[in-house]
């Protein structure tokens, strides 16, 4: 199976790397660029950061001051963006069940408002509002945006001609801000009639929601808002 990865490079070529170690061939198409920002320390000493994204964690590889917040917990969306706190120095790193919503609970349930300002370290693009959450559990919490998430203008040269001719089978989506811009991409191109023909591999019901002007019907949503679990939609490669 052709499979159409729309995540930013970074994460792109490590999701391309899993669809093909299951037998499909990826496609690597970024819908999205990530600039990273150059952020400033925050004005209170934080008990605790926040990370709903690995670029999130990236963003502060060579930031000197972020050092400091090595030894406090790190409380993370979900497993890899706790494995990425992990190889970048966190010293005590929580994984959450991979949605913010999720990570918002646990924090409330594990963590006291107490102890001091949360850092919630961001890009400029949200699909949770996760301050919002913890402020009404009492919860000061200090948002830094330090990556933006630029979307591209047009859809990869590549991907236009292989969606154009029919040589893909199969597109991941990961954000419903990326859903809603591959929607918006393919009309522009002219080639949403090819597009709704596609299977969906989507992380949740949010990303899939986004997919309803485009009447596709073979959507597909994972069990669970891991990249594992939304290749597992893929099922196994019909390869001789």
């Amino acid at each position: 199976m052709r499979v159409l990865v729309t995540r930013p490079l970074d994460d792109a070529k490590a999701t391309a790397e899993a669809v093909r170690t299951r037998g499909h061939e990826p496609i690597i198409a970024p819908l999205s660029v990530i600039r990273y920002e150059t952020p400033e320390p925050p004005g209170q000493r934080p008990a605790a950061a926040i990370f709903t994204s690995r670029n999130a964690v990236r963003a502060l590889r060579d930031v000197e001051w972020a050092k400091t917040l090595h030894r406090v917990p790190a409380y993370c969306v979900g497993a890899a963006t706790a494995e990425a706190a992990r190889q970048a120095g966190f010293l005590h790193v929580i994984a959450g069940g991979g949605t913010g919503a999720q990570l918002a609970e646990h924090i409330a349930y594990t963590h006291s408002p107490e102890n001091g300002p949360l850092l919630y370290l961001t890009g400029d693009h949200l699909a949770f509002d996760m301050a919002a959450a913890l402020g009404a559990r009492g919860f000061t919490v200090l948002r830094h945006i330090v990556y933006r998430s630029e979307l591209v203008t047009a859809l990869p040269e590549q991907a236009e001609r292989a969606l154009g001719a029919g040589r893909v089978d199969a597109v991941i989506l990961m954000s419903p801000r990326t859903a809603g811009h591959f929607v918006d991409l393919v009309k522009q191109a002219g080639i949403s009639e090819q597009a709704a023909r596609l299977r969906f591999l989507c992380l949740s019901t949010r990303v899939a929601e986004r997919l309803a002007p485009l009447r596709a019907e073979q959507i597909r949503i994972a069990a669970r808002p891991t990249q594992r679990a939304l290749l597992d939609l893929l099922g196994p490669s019909t390869a001789a």
